[in-house]
């Protein structure tokens, strides 16, 4: 988020009063000395004693007013505050209000309000063990957005990518951002910088995508298609990135994703002399993706669609209050029919271990029963999408018993409140 400021005015001001000619002369060699009106009163007051302390020395009579530096603050509820340069005993004593500084009459101005920016707003977070399940989450960013596609926006020439929407490229560094453009919203990694950074160096990645209608594929890849895409299944994608740079960039653009129920996966399988890698948002905010000099693997997923339309002083990212932690809640992403033989009249049903997310639990020795249709099945239709799931499930594909507990993993933030809700019949 864009950080607030309070600003501060003040307006100094100083007269000294003694002899016309010693006033002139004063404000003069005062400006030439660097001190003015924006000066603080400290300098002002070191100024008086450097000015005047010589002169005292020579003064018999107590109390002769040799200058006076005056400080009127902008605000009318702060009291105007005088500095009096006095001889005293042959030597110059400085009077008036002791405690004033220059802080002690700030005036905040009003606070500017807070710059929201449109785009998708992502959430980052760290899988230390590769098991597919978020263990801390660092952050979320948003995306930046353009009229251009994915590839112009990239803007690569000279072996090397000059993004015009995203950061600039740093040497020995590993940049990631999303952009939203005429196709859609993409991921963009890169390595390096054109013309410095690394001299030769070597970095292995791979790239996952879930849930995305198999819509995702490269939409540029830098240098000799060192990023390629291996297709998995219908909802899983598979990228495997081998890019070899020599004082130049190397990495791609993937996507589009679409939907709010996509899932990326980033493994960094080598990155030889890589020493950061940072997620970059449009807001400004930057997440370190290294710990310990060690760049573990990330999972993104989608979070909101920031509109900038909330009001009541929430901040953008506030009001993701609809944000669904629970992934696949509607069980599509079971493998067992593709989406034109569901709506061509197709039904299955069948147990398996997983669905998307679901889990079944080893111990209970029962698999998920999944039943896909685009209309009734089994006397009852999906509430969403074309699949249910039946909790008392045949025993069947190895599994003994029915009855099956499935669950899934996500975090969550202590101290906060969440609501579950689900269909049941």
């Amino acid at each position: 988020m864009l950080r607030k400021q309070f600003i501060f005015v003040f307006l100094f001001l100083f007269i000294v009063s003694c002899n016309p000619s010693e006033v002139d002369q004063g404000v003069q060699e005062a400006a030439e000395d660097g001190i003015n009106s924006d000066s603080t009163p400290s300098a002002i007051e070191q100024y008086l004693i450097d000015k005047y302390e010589v002169k005292c020395s020579g003064v018999e009579e107590d109390g002769e007013v040799f200058a006076s530096a005056f400080y009127r603050p902008n605000d009318p509820s702060c009291e105007s505050v005088i500095r009096t340069a006095n001889c005293i005993g042959g030597s110059l004593q400085i009077t008036g209000d002791e405690a004033f500084t220059e802080l002690s009459c700030e005036t905040p101005v009003e606070e500017e309000a807070e710059l929201c920016r449109k785009g998708k707003v992502l959430k980052i977070g760290i899988d230390k063990n590769d098991d597919g399940v978020v263990d801390e989450y660092v952050g979320e960013v948003l995306s930046y957005k353009g009229s251009m596609g994915a590839a112009e926006n990239y803007n690569y020439y000279s072996w090397s990518a000059h993004p015009l929407n995203g950061i600039s490229p740093k040497g020995y560094a590993n940049h990631l951002y999303f952009y939203e453009g005429h196709d859609g919203l993409s991921l963009a990694t890169y390595y390096n910088v054109d013309a410095g950074g690394s001299a030769n160096n070597k970095v292995n990645v791979e790239i996952e995508t879930f849930n995305n209608n198999a819509n995702d594929d490269v939409m540029l890849s830098d240098d000799k298609a060192e990023l390629k895409r291996v297709i998995l299944s219908e909802n899983h994608h598979k990228y495997n990135g081998n890019f070899h740079y020599w004082y130049n960039t190397d990495g791609g653009v993937i996507g589009p994703f679409e939907g709010q129920d996509f899932r990326i996966v980033l493994r960094p399988k080598s990155y030889g002399d890589v020493v950061e890698s940072k997620f970059y948002s449009a807001d400004g905010s930057i997440l370190n993706l290294m710990t310990d000099d060690h760049e573990y693997s990330y999972i993104i997923e989608y979070v909101d669609e920031q509109d900038c339309s909330g009001g009541g002083g929430i901040s953008c990212k506030d009001q993701n209050l609809n944000f669904n932690f629970i992934k696949d809640g509607s069980f599509e992403s079971h493998g067992l029919l593709s989406e034109s033989e569901i709506e061509s009249g197709k039904t299955r049903w069948d147990v398996i271990k997983e669905v998307g997310a679901w889990k079944s639990k080893g111990s209970s020795k029962a698999g998920i029963e999944v039943q896909v249709s685009k209309n009734a099945f089994a006397g009852l239709k999906a509430q969403d999408g074309y699949a249910k799931v039946e909790l008392d499930a045949h025993p069947r594909n190895g599994f003994k018993k029915s009855h099956v507990h499935m669950y899934q993993d996500f975090s969550v933030e202590a101290g906060k409140s969440y609501v579950l809700s689900f269909f049941y019949a």
